[in-house]
């Protein structure tokens, strides 16, 4: 054993060598792993912010920065930022300036410094194995996920170049629940961000909370909407990652801490650019901390309850809205033309503000989205957003919950027939769904003829009453 150790100090000891005065100073503290799913079109706005990154390393670096970067022909042909231009998949480490190519290790032995490796990176299982490589060959005492792609409500990472094992279609995503199903708690962060559009809902966040019995992170950041690419550069030269000593902030302690720090630095930089940008407007990102998305849910399903109970569907669907016109604060794409097929995101706190402060619906229902509202509160650590949103209140709006307007007709279908995807069992076998969310499922006893849970209480407005489930098959 003693001789195996000094071996592998020895060769621990000549790749610093090898590396020279540009190796990374030995911080442990943390390892950010970026995971560029970008085997799409998505590729055309990540090489920027990585090549800003990159740069400013070369001033100073605290910790490891790894990145697992997936590309495709068709959409860019950039060779200075890696040095070459390729088609498959690759391991990088930032190391004074420059994105050194890496090897997987036994995690990830089909990487290789010489391999032509075509990873699915919209499959889950290579998300897993690239975190496992990371926190083998690069331990830390905190671990940070940045997930860099094209998102929707449903999944991340669209791979363009794969198809999805199930159903044979392409891309391949990694869905909501695949990231509990697919990873494990050894694979576990303390902060994860999803560099995505469409992914800051309550019911992703949720699935991801601590204490899941799989995969978790301690605090989250996404977006809403459809959004830019966020400033990574800037963020971690803000929390302590890199640039100049002088001019880079104090290293973070925390996930929360880091999540702050991306918060407030887009917080600055994105106000500073409503003039001349006006897409800059329509911005919106939430830091969530997870620790309270089980209170969150909980207060949820007990609004649900008190909401089928007293029949108050007819006012609460009038203060949401519906058409072109919703009332409720959302995150659809176009405001003068909602995406309700896609995207019926609204906003969570002002749904339960507006439901509180409704004086036509029953007292109970007021408490319990009373009750609501402080909870979300304690839930979005900090959030901001463009001018697009009226009445946003920073640290308090900036998170979505689905909410179709299931009876409405979607080119001759009903609304809720074509949320298959939204469901507390397996749809891994439709066309872009997975199903199995945990938000769904949880707190429900599926067939018992009650309404437990927010799922079910949609399920009983919106889907036919039969003894087949009705579109979804699912019968409350």
């Amino acid at each position: 054993m003693l001789l195996r150790l000094n071996t592998l100090w020895l060769i621990s000891f000549q790749i610093v060598l090898a590396l020279g005065p540009r190796a990374v100073a030995a911080d442990r503290s943390w390892t950010v792993m970026i995971y560029g799913g970008t085997d799409s079109s998505a590729e055309e706005h990540i090489l920027e912010p990585l090549s800003t990154l990159r740069d400013t390393a070369a001033d100073g670096q605290n910790g490891e920065i790894i990145l697992l970067y997936d590309r495709t022909p068709g959409y860019t042909d950039d060779a200075t930022l890696f040095g070459e231009n390729f088609e498959d998949t690759r391991l990088f480490r930032l190391n004074g300036g420059q994105w050194d190519r890496i090897a997987g290790g036994p995690e990830f032995s089909e990487i290789t410094l010489s391999s032509k490796y075509e990873a699915n990176t919209g499959d889950g299982h290579t998300l897993k194995k690239f975190i496992r490589s990371c926190k083998r060959n690069y331990p830390a005492k905190r671990y940070a996920l940045i997930l860099l792609g094209h998102g929707e409500n449903y999944g991340v990472l669209p791979d363009m170049t794969n198809a999805c094992p199930d159903t044979g279609e392409k891309p391949d995503f990694i869905y909501t629940a695949e990231f509990t199903e697919a990873l494990s708690k050894e694979e576990s962060v303390d902060f994860i961000w999803f560099d995505v559009c469409s992914f800051g809902g309550i019911e992703n966040a949720y699935q991801l909370r601590p204490g899941n019995g799989s995969f978790s992170a301690k605090a989250m950041i996404a977006t809403p909407p459809v959004s830019n690419t966020a400033p990574m550069r800037d963020i971690l030269v803000n929390a302590g990652f890199v640039g100049k000593t002088e001019k880079r902030g104090p290293l973070v302690q925390s996930g929360l801490e880091f999540g702050k720090v991306a918060i407030a630095t887009m917080r600055d930089k994105y106000r500073g650019m409503y003039a001349k940008e006006p897409g800059m407007r329509s911005e919106c990102w939430g830091l969530y901390d997870l620790s309270y998305a089980e209170d969150v849910k909980d207060a949820v399903d007990k609004l649900a309850r008190f909401l089928k109970v007293t029949d108050s569907r007819q006012h609460v669907e009038a203060i949401r809205g519906s058409g072109v016109t919703p009332r409720c604060m959302n995150y659809m794409r176009e405001p003068d033309d909602p995406t309700w097929v896609n995207a019926p995101h609204f906003d969570l706190y002002d749904l339960a503000q507006r439901i509180r402060d409704a004086a036509s619906l029953d007292v109970s229902v007021r408490n319990a989205a009373s009750n609501l509202v402080k909870t979300v509160d304690l839930f979005i650590a900090d959030s901001f957003a463009g001018p697009r949103y009226e009445n946003f209140s920073d640290g308090k709006n900036g998170i979505y919950i689905i909410f179709p307007d299931g009876n409405a007709k979607i080119a001759d279908t009903r609304h809720w027939a074509t949320f298959e995807w939204y469901h507390p069992n397996d749809r891994r076998k439709l066309s872009r769904a997975f199903g199995n969310y945990a938000w769904c499922r949880n707190g429900a006893i599926e067939g018992n003829n009650k309404v437990e849970n927010w799922f079910e209480l949609l399920d009983f407005w919106f889907d036919l009453h039969d003894k087949k489930g009705g579109f979804n098959k699912y019968r409350w």
